[in-house]
């Protein structure tokens, strides 16, 4: 069992015109801060869908909470392809297998294997 921070699953209906200031809120020090001073998770996970937060969103989430010390968890193209497995092969995929694991399989069902089979394109952004 693993303790994960999910403040970016879904904008609340009050946030709906407001999306910008949910997300500062979710990426905030006065609720990212407290999770990472008092040792309440672990991981930072975020639902990149068009109904929930998209690609710069859950950019912005995975970067706060890695400067936070959570790691990075996306939920990526599970219902519509929008480019976020790429943002997740990034963000999570180069920490979450251990040595000697043989590899993942993408949304898409490309399989992905650490070391012997690269990415194309740059996804830091």
């Amino acid at each position: 069992l693993v303790a994960t921070y999910l403040g970016a699953h879904t904008i609340p209906p009050e946030h709906v015109h407001r999306r910008s200031a949910y997300v500062d809120l979710v990426c905030s020090d006065e609720l990212m801060g407290r999770i990472e001073s008092e040792g309440l998770a672990d991981f930072c996970d975020v639902f990149t869908e068009k109904t929930a937060f998209g690609v710069e969103e859950s950019r912005r989430v995975l970067l706060a909470g890695k400067e936070h010390g959570l790691r990075g968890k996306l939920h990526a193209d599970q219902i519509t392809q929008m480019g976020a497995s790429r943002l997740a092969a990034h963000h999570t995929l180069k920490r979450a297998l251990e040595p000697g694991q043989p590899g993942v399989v993408l949304a898409q069902g490309v399989p992905v294997w650490m070391g012997l089979h690269p990415l194309n394109g740059d996804l830091s952004h």
